[in-house]
């Protein structure tokens, strides 16, 4: 890679991957059959809170406000794409069944107001739509969508007047047939800043994160839609924040990297979930220490890890995992 840090992964028509660096003026593109990577020029980007590739090969740009672009690979061109009806900071953004896009959490742009009202974009003609609200506005929260296509809302964060940060456990569903959010079970442990991902037997997989005393967590725990309820599993070999996980072809979890929080220790290890056994176990090791990466699950089977940083800076360096 030649731009440092991570970066916006879709996969192209033609099998390769589509590399944006965010708060850079380029893109890559990685060819699999090749295993190189070819520099091409964007449009200069503003700062990008959210991404969201798009069916039709385009990507769906968030800014830090709100505001969506979307970019176009086979023109090059990044164009504005309608507006929010609510300006907000550090929201999250889902991609629903439909393709629409939900939007939610965040603060107003005073950072002094939690927004519990959510909306819908449709990046096929840039419209806006309001939709229901969350029963607690926060941020760091995970947002999965489920396959019988309901949106799961998980943990997060909010900041007391105090300055103190609160770490929530609760959970809930939002319905956009029905365009409402309702209560479902809590996690066992409240944290922010964590990885959930859809197994492929309908469950979720939440795993690490931050808990409260600002403290990086090695827990995780399942989430069954079937029955509104979370149940711990088995624990990470060691806490992870800043790591990816990635859904590997026969069901199993890839867990790479990460970090431990300040003054950061930076990990090469990685590990796998076995859904079936409910247990984590070792696996080889990245060849340099790495958080805040990409990654990405090739056609094939392999996994491309890419950028992000370590105790040297950001990276420009990649590697592959196989299964």
């Amino acid at each position: 890679m030649t731009f440092a840090g991570g970066g916006v992964p879709s996969l192209m028509s033609d099998g390769r991957v589509l590399i944006l660096g965010l708060d850079y003026d380029k893109a890559e593109v990685y060819d699999p059959g090749t295993g190189t990577f070819i520099s091409t020029p964007l449009p200069m980007l503003p700062t990008f809170n959210s991404y969201k590739p798009l069916v039709d090969g385009r990507v769906l740009l968030l800014d830090t406000e709100g505001r969506p672009y979307v970019y176009d690979p086979a023109s090059g061109m990044l164009s504005t794409a309608g507006s929010m009806k609510i300006a907000r900071l550090y929201f999250g953004a889902a991609e629903l069944a439909n393709h629409d896009v939900l939007i939610l959490g965040g603060t107003d742009t005073a950072n002094t107001q939690y927004i519990t009202a959510a909306e819908i974009y449709d990046p096929a003609t840039g419209k806006t739509s309001t939709t229901g609200s969350m029963a607690e506005g926060c941020e760091s929260f995970s947002a999965t969508l489920l396959k019988n296509g309901d949106m799961m809302i998980a943990g997060g964060e909010r900041q007391q007047d105090s300055g103190d940060d609160v770490f929530l456990s609760s959970a809930e569903i939002y319905n956009p047939g029905a365009g409402k959010f309702t209560s479902t079970g809590s996690m066992h442990t409240a944290r922010s800043q964590f990885n959930a991902t859809l197994l492929q037997d309908g469950r979720v997989l939440i795993a690490g994160g931050v808990g409260d005393g600002i403290q990086p967590l090695a827990s995780a725990e399942i989430y069954d839609p079937n029955t509104g309820k979370f149940t711990k599993t088995g624990s990470m070999s060691i806490p992870r924040v800043n790591f990816t996980s990635t859904l590997l072809p026969d069901g199993r979890v890839l867990i790479a990297g990460g970090d431990d929080l300040g003054p950061p220790t930076y990990y090469a290890s990685a590990e796998i979930y076995d859904p079936h056994t409910g247990t984590f176990t070792r696996t080889g090791s990245m060849l340099e220490p790495r958080s805040e990466h990409g990654d990405f699950l090739l056609p094939d089977g392999r996994v491309l890890i890419y950028g992000g940083l370590n105790n040297s800076g950001y990276l420009t360096s990649a590697e592959l995992y196989w299964p």
